[in-house]
């Protein structure tokens, strides 16, 4: 998925759902001259304001930084989310131990767009009905969804921790 795909759909379906939290809006900025990216995600955080982007802890640097091998795009719950430049891939390193991997996020930027998006739909969704959040099913299903969008199995505990499975 590319970043407008991605800030389109998700207003869909904040949209879709009723609801006008900001939760669900990657709006293009406004403040600076559009940078070209190759890469989705940074496609996304380079031209789209994701200060109020929320899914499951999540926050994006709006400006990226760069490691040298990898680049910060941001914190889940304090701890580094990286790009690894030589991949592509997404990864989560502990925050405060340089190269401490904590585990895989996803396969590419855009891999890592799909994933997001399904789980911003589940927590929107469980947001307006305390049913479904309790539902232990649907949130393992949500994170199924979400792992196999962010590459394959081995993106799944990633996926479980950041929706509460287990």
């Amino acid at each position: 998925m590319d970043a407008k795909t991605f800030s389109d759909a998700l207003l869909e379906s904040g949209r879709r759902l009723g609801t006008t939290s900001t939760d669900f809006q990657c709006l293009p900025r406004t403040d600076r001259s559009r940078v070209a990216h190759t890469n989705p995600l940074l496609d996304l955080l380079a031209n789209y304001d994701t200060s109020t982007f929320a899914s499951g802890g999540i926050d994006f640097h709006p400006n990226p930084r760069d490691l040298g091998d990898r680049i910060d795009l941001g914190r889940y719950h304090g701890d580094l989310v990286v790009l690894l430049k030589a991949s592509g891939s997404i990864r989560l390193e502990e925050f405060g131990t340089a190269h401490h991997v904590l585990g895989p996020i996803a396969q590419s930027g855009g891999a890592m767009l799909d994933a997001l998006l399904i789980s911003s739909i589940y927590f929107g969704r469980a947001a307006l009905d305390e049913g479904l959040y309790d539902d232990h099913l649907a949130r393992r299903q949500a994170a199924d969804e979400s792992t196999k969008a962010a590459g394959g199995d081995e993106y799944q505990p990633f996926f479980r921790m950041l929706l509460g499975c287990d």
